[in-house]
């Protein structure tokens, strides 16, 4: 598991050093705007003029056209992660069926977590029941099960609900 998580590190770091290269564009375009938004002295009907003149049509569009979408909290980690979750699943029930977990204070929730996880795998059912315990889940993490909870994603829900179990017993 810490390997595959150190792989995943590894391709989001890559992606974060390309993003922040593009987004390099859109800083520039700040810089030019946020003074001219921010100069009381400058009328607001003259902004849209002084801007376009400015920076250019072919520019605005240039940067719109590349897009930019929001990260996940963790930069896509576990997406990145995720990509691994075949591979995973090859042992990670034999190992959770083998040895018996035992949690200290403030583990009751992960050790639910790991009960239920372990019926799954037993009984070979795919949803992770309503009112699963999630508060062992990273908040870096969070987003992933809301989304696909919100989505309906059932599958997906498993996926990053059993990576983050197992993670959390690292």
């Amino acid at each position: 598991m810490s390997a595959r998580e150190s792989q995943a590190k590894s391709k989001t770091d890559e992606a974060l050093i390309e993003r922040a290269k593009a987004g390099e564009a859109r800083q520039l375009l700040l810089e030019v705007i946020l003074p001219v938004l921010a100069d009381p002295s400058i009328p607001d009907e003259q902004i849209d003029g002084l801007l376009r003149n400015t920076i250019g049509m072919s520019k605005l569009r240039e940067v719109v056209s590349e897009g930019w979408k929001k990260l996940p909290r963790d930069h896509g980690r576990l997406s990145a992660l995720h990509t691994s979750y075949t591979y995973l699943r090859q042992f990670t029930p034999q190992v959770l069926a083998a040895i018996d977990f035992q949690g200290g204070t403030g583990t009751a929730d992960l050790m639910e977590a790991v009960a239920i996880l372990k019926r799954l795998n037993e009984s070979g059912g795919r949803k992770v029941p309503e009112g699963a315990p999630t508060s062992f889940v990273p908040t870096r993490y969070a987003e992933y099960l809301a989304k696909a909870r919100k989505d309906g994603d059932e599958t997906a829900y498993r996926h990053y609900w059993e990576f983050c179990t197992v993670l959390a017993l690292a």
